[in-house]
C-alpha cells in the first residue's frame, strides 16, 4: 500500500519535536524506492507531483542535455530527435549516478576520519562526544556525533545486557532487562579506534 501523502505530511506534523520524528524520517527513507531516470514521466510521490522533472543547471550530466535538447526541440530552435535508445539511457545514467553517489560517501567518510583523528590528537582520545543513534543493524548501532562524524558501537560492547534487533529494525533492546538503543535517542560515545583507509570509527558508549 501507498499511503496518502497527505495523510503522512499530517502524521508527521504531530510528530514536531517528539523523539520518534527523526527515527520516523529515517524509516520512510529507507522505504521509499530509489530516485532513477526514465523516459516515462511518473510524478514524484515525495512532492506529489503528477508532472516531474529533475533538472539542473548549468548542465552536469547526460540527462540535463537530453532535456535541454527536448526544450530546443519545443522550442523550434532545433530539430534533433530522441535517442531511439532513450530508455535504456535512462537505466544506464540511473546505475551510473548511484556508482558515484557511492563513491562519493566513500570519500566522504575517509576524509571525516582524518579529521577526526587530528581532532582527537589536539584534544585527547578521552574526548566524549554527545551523539545520536542512526542505524541499527543485529550487529551493533551507528551514531552520528559532532554534527558530522558517524561511527559504530558493536552490540557486544553495550553495556549491561545482551541485545538483539527488533522486528522494525528500530533499536536493540536488552533480552532480560528490556532496556533499548532506539533511532533518535541520544548517546554518549568515546571514540574507540580509527582506521583512515576505509574511515572506519569504532566507538564506545560512555553513558546513553
Amino acid at each position: 500500500m501507498t499511503p496518502d501523502l497527505g495523510d503522512l505530511n499530517a502524521f508527521m506534523a504531530q510528530l514536531q519535536g517528539h523523539p520518534e520524528e527523526r527515527a520516523l524520517n529515517q524509516l520512510l527513507l529507507r522505504s521509499m524506492m530509489q530516485a532513477v531516470y526514465t523516459a516515462s514521466d511518473i510524478g514524484h510521490y515525495g512532492l506529489a507531483a503528477e508532472y516531474y522533472l529533475h533538472f539542473t543547471s548549468p548542465i552536469r550530466r547526460y540527462p540535463d542535455l537530453v532535456v535541454h535538447r527536448a526544450l530546443l526541440r519545443e522550442l523550434g530552435i532545433s530539430d534533433e530527435p530522441f535517442p531511439d535508445e532513450l530508455e535504456e539511457l535512462a537505466e544506464w545514467t540511473s546505475v551510473r549516478e548511484r556508482e558515484l553517489s557511492s563513491v562519493e560517501y566513500k570519500a566522504d567518510e575517509i576524509c571525516l576520519a582524518w579529521l577526526l583523528e587530528r581532532r582527537l590528537f589536539e584534544e585527547g582520545w578521552e574526548a566524549e562526544f554527545d551523539g545520536e543513534i542512526v542505524g541499527a543493524i543485529g550487529s551493533g548501532v551507528f551514531v552520528r556525533f559532532d554534527a558530522v562524524f558517524e561511527g559504530y558501537v558493536p552490540a557486544r560492547k553495550l553495556p549491561g545486557d545482551y541485545f538483539e534487533l527488533n522486528p522494525l529494525a528500530t533499536a536493540l533492546v536488552g533480552r532480560r532487562s528490556g532496556y533499548s538503543y532506539r533511532l533518535g535517542d541520544g548517546i554518549r560515545v568515546r571514540v574507540e579506534r580509527i582506521e583512515k583507509p576505509s574511515g572506519r570509527v569504532s566507538l564506545e558508549v560512555v553513558s546513553a
